[in-house]
């Protein structure tokens, strides 16, 4: 015998469910689990899913614009020095030469003679006495060179109991010889002022 089958399709709604009844053949209903000869089978429809929409693309951050730099402004002009006057200088002081004071300041000796202090005014034969002049004001303070200038006259009268010789330390120094007893007169003369240094030639 040919079985027919049939199937009913109720459409409950457009996202519902569907019911399928099935007749069994010569219209005997099938029991299933004690239940009526038609048994409704339901079945779920499951929903096409709708696409979501893409996923919006990420905006890039925006690349943040760089700082100009600033433009350097023009260095401030270096003032011109004002040139400082040259000074006018002092002109040496006109101190008049009061007096030139003339003596000995010290004496080389054979070993066996004992030499004079500076102040006696002797000169012992065979020692050589050292000579300066120093010219002075009125109040007998040195006047500085620069005022009383480089220029000297030495004069010697010994009558041969003395030699003068010139000292590699100064003008204003001489080197006076003993050679015999006897007197002497050793002068320097300085813008027209003249001392003398008058001592004795001895034997000591």
């Amino acid at each position: 015998m040919r079985i027919r089958s049939g199937i009913w399709l109720l459409a409950l709604a457009a996202t519902g469910c569907q019911t399928i009844y099935e007749e069994i053949p010569g219209g005997t209903s099938a029991s299933v689990a004690g239940g009526p000869r038609d048994v409704p089978i339901v079945v779920t429809q499951v929903p096409t899913p709708t696409p979501s929409a893409p996923s919006a693309t990420p905006t890039p951050a925006a690349t943040p614009t760089p700082a100009a730099t600033p433009t350097p402004s023009a260095p401030a002009s270096t003032p011109t020095p004002t040139p400082r006057p040259t000074p006018t200088p002092t002109p040496s002081s006109s101190v008049p030469i009061h007096h030139i004071r003339v003596g000995f300041f010290g004496f080389n000796c054979p070993a066996s003679i004992t030499p004079p202090r500076n102040g006696e005014g002797i000169l012992p034969v065979a020692c050589r006495g050292l000579v300066t002049a120093t010219p002075k004001d009125s109040r007998g303070d040195d006047i500085p060179a620069d005022v009383h200038g480089p220029n000297i006259h030495w004069s010697l009268d010994a009558g041969g109991s003395a030699t003068m010789s010139d000292s590699k330390m100064s003008t204003f120094n001489k080197n006076l010889d003993g050679v015999r007893p006897g007197s002497f007169s050793l002068c320097a003369t300085v813008k027209g002022v003249t001392g003398c240094l008058n001592g004795s030639v001895v034997y000591r």
